[in-house]
């Protein structure tokens, strides 16, 4: 027998430090990695190392005589990786890229600069390539950069793409073996998402773009097999590879914001004003919602970050009662959506660089247990008491006491609790 078990929550009691993700380090360890405005409202990067438990092992802050903030952070082999921007006098925003070891000390950093802004939005890591995307304002129109660096920091290329002329978002990244899938949106009237399809050299091997009468921002993507799985802010979107529409499901009901794929297909967002959490597999669809208000959400692999006044972390795979399940369905719709080529001219070229003068300074943190593990609420399974019990399609099997059942997935229900039981034998 396996239970699945769904989470609890940390709080941050910082008012001043705002969290951009969450990095397992170990089997133990977390490095939960942020923003921070100190007394003089600079702006520094925080590092709280956590365990499991929630407890400290430290808090740092990485500060500089200019104003600096992260975007996003990868780990990989004893090192954390964090990508954001520095701001230097009549250039505005540069790229800035920090290394640290587990221990919070800087082993790199380096900044690069274009002429005006540049605002990184991801950073990922493959073999000895850290690639890292955004965008920057070169010539006076906000243009796509996709960078590839070294693990010491030194500029291999960067390339630009010249064709978009509007307010433009590159969201994240996808690799899946030789292949980068970038996505984003652009807005020309509606907003409109595309897809980028490149080498691990960042040639480009094709790029789509996708419509629809309306708004259609893209909020997460991502490749399962021989499907393609868009989420924006209105529907759920399963392709074939070669973008021909497989389903279409409707999530205009709630506020989705990011979807990731792990066992299943898993979609965080607002639902009736509070957080939800939407898991589709071949298990059971659930949706959970919990009594925690935000309006912003953040994740990393096991991890989510609410941001409302005070950071709290989520970790999805324990046991939490601040979480209320519910069977829950995603409607089948139609859509009138255009996907077409996107044929995109990118120019290649060095990036000026510099070592970053960065200072690291011990800070105080406090954490709050919003419910443990070990909940009086907790939902423990008797193999002799009786539950209200749902076969996979969500259809009601009757009163049953686990050993009645069969080898499957199930639902069990006690009280207003509920229980993704699965039973192999």
């Amino acid at each position: 027998m396996l239970e699945i078990l769904f989470g609890f929550f940390i709080k941050i009691n910082e008012s001043n430090i705002s969290l951009i993700k969450i990095l397992e380090i170990s089997e133990n360890s977390i490095i939960a990695i942020g923003n921070r405005l100190n007394e003089s409202l600079m702006g520094e990067i925080v590092l709280i190392k956590l365990t499991r438990n929630g407890n400290v092992v430290f808090s740092k802050s990485i500060y500089s005589n200019s104003y600096i903030q992260s975007a996003d952070a990868v780990y990989k082999d004893g090192r954390v990786y964090i990508v954001g921007t520095i701001t230097i006098q009549n250039e505005g925003n540069n790229i800035l890229f920090i290394s640290v070891d587990t221990n919070g000390n800087i082993i790199n950093s380096k900044f690069y600069s274009i002429a005006n802004y540049e605002n990184p939005s991801a950073i990922t890591i493959e073999n000895d390539k850290i690639y890292i995307i955004g965008t920057a304002n070169p010539t006076g129109s906000i243009r796509p950069f996709f960078f590839i660096v070294d693990t010491n920091g030194m500029p291999k290329f960067m390339k630009l793409a010249y064709l978009f002329i509007y307010s433009t978002n590159l969201k994240n990244f996808y690799l899946e073996g030789d292949y980068i899938y970038v996505f984003g949106d652009y807005y020309d009237a509606k907003r409109i998402s595309f897809i980028f399809k490149f080498d691990t050299l960042f040639n480009l091997i094709e790029g789509k773009r996708i419509f629809t009468n309306n708004q259609f921002p893209i909020y997460g993507f991502f490749k399962r097999n021989d499907s393609l799985i868009i989420l924006s802010d209105k529907f759920l979107i399963v392709l074939r590879n070669d973008w021909k529409i497989l389903s279409v499901k409707n999530v205009s009901n709630f506020n989705p914001k990011f979807l990731n794929y792990d066992n299943s297909i898993e979609i965080f967002g607002i639902y009736n004003n509070n957080v939800f959490y939407y898991v589709l597999d071949r298990f059971f669809p659930v949706l959970k919602t919990a009594n925690i208000w935000t309006n912003n959400l953040k994740f990393a692999k096991n991890y989510v970050i609410f941001n409302s006044t005070n950071d709290y972390i989520f970790y999805k795979h324990l046991n939490c009662s601040i979480f209320q399940n519910q069977i829950f369905y995603l409607n089948d719709s139609y859509l009138d959506i255009t996907i077409e080529n996107f044929p995109i001219s990118f120019q290649a070229f060095s990036i000026p660089f510099s070592d970053a003068i960065l200072n690291v300074k011990d800070i105080s943190v406090s954490i709050t247990y919003i419910c443990p593990s070990s909940s009086k609420n907790e939902f423990l399974i008797s193999n002799e008491e009786i539950y209200d019990v749902y076969d996979i399609s969500g259809k009601f099997i009757g009163k049953r006491k686990v050993s009645q059942l069969k080898k499957g997935v199930y639902l069990l229900k006690k009280g207003n609790l509920y229980k993704t039981f699965i039973i192999y034998r």
